[in-house]
């Protein structure tokens, strides 16, 4: 194996490590593509989801944020999210399933995807409300 080749193999070896723990930890969920600073949900330049079960969604959640199961964002996020460059926050109860719906909004083209980890986690980041039905 050449040096570039091992080293292309190195790289993509890490990525791969980095990627299956950043749901793992609630102090760092991935942040995304993006540095900037996020729109608050409820602006047209961000669109806040809730990747939990209906059931949890029921429970409590953030306000302004729409529900898509991770398990079926693949087949619904065309439908609440067309344009692959729109600023999409993801949250669930530790991180875990966010960052599962992320890695499938990337593979589709999406851009601009945050994971902000537990429900407690995006309400303190974002200083919103939980709504209770």
């Amino acid at each position: 194996m050449k040096i570039s080749q091992y080293a292309l193999f190195l790289s993509c070896a890490a990525v791969a490590v980095c990627g299956c723990a950043c749901g793992n930890t609630k102090s760092a969920p991935d942040s995304g593509a993006s540095a900037e600073q996020p729109a608050k949900p409820g602006s047209s330049a961000a669109v806040l989801l809730d990747v939990r079960s209906p059931e949890e969604y029921a429970s409590g959640y953030l306000q302004g944020a729409r529900n898509i199961p991770h398990d079926r964002i693949g087949t619904e996020i065309a439908a609440v999210v067309p344009d692959k460059s729109a600023q999409v926050i993801l949250y669930c109860r530790s991180g875990r399933r966010a960052n599962t719906a992320l890695e499938v909004m990337r593979a589709m083209g999406y851009i601009n995807v945050s994971n902000y980890g537990g429900l407690e986690d995006a309400q303190e980041r974002l200083g919103l409300p939980v709504v209770k039905e």
